[in-house]
């Protein structure tokens, strides 16, 4: 048995999970949604090397990866389909720029939706072996509520339980003792 310091995974995770339940605020809510990622993702190497099991590592960065890829490709499209919108409307383009923008719209929503849930289910994958490896709850809670709400976001409560997840990861990061035996 080692005993391992955790104080930096704590401080990150901690840091972190402050930053992801700020994104519920207008324009700065992505900065520290961003934010917050990076240092989870912090903390999370830390945890990993410090356990030594990089199976931690592996597991959070096959949800990481993903999530940035869709999270800035949700954003270029907002940006491209509000301007696109704006000037289809004010050139009076042939046809309907509300349904077609709105055909596109539903695409993407259900292409963000789908992989929206391949990360949470690969988020849930590491949070449970974080679990195993500090016996927190927290961390298996914040995985199932978090995979749980990324199903449920097709009929708007998912959003909620995605939140509550995060609530849950600060809890954990903030629960977690300074030093721990492995």
């Amino acid at each position: 048995m080692n005993n391992v310091d955790l104080s930096r995974v704590k401080r990150y995770g901690t840091i972190g999970g402050i930053l992801l339940t700020t994104f519920v605020i207008p324009f700065l809510g992505i900065i520290g949604f961003f934010s917050g990622l990076l240092f989870i993702a912090k903390a999370i190497v830390e945890l990993s090397n410090a356990t030594k099991d990089p199976l931690i590592y592996k597991k959070f960065m096959a949800g990481f990866m993903p999530n940035i890829i869709l999270a800035i490709g949700l954003l270029i499209f907002e940006i491209f389909f509000g301007v696109g919108y704006l000037i289809a409307k004010n050139l009076k383009a042939q046809g309907s720029p509300t349904a077609f923008f709105l055909l596109i719209s539903i695409m993407v929503f259900i292409l963000g939706y789908i992989l929206g849930i391949v990360v949470a289910y690969h988020y849930k994958l590491a949070f449970d072996k974080i679990y195993d490896a500090t016996k927190d709850i927290y961390f298996k809670k914040a995985g199932k509520t978090m995979f749980l709400g990324s199903l449920l976001t097709i009929v708007g409560i998912g959003i909620v339980l995605v939140y509550i997840s995060y609530i849950f990861i600060l809890k954990a990061f903030m629960s977690l003792p300074q030093n721990m035996e492995l």
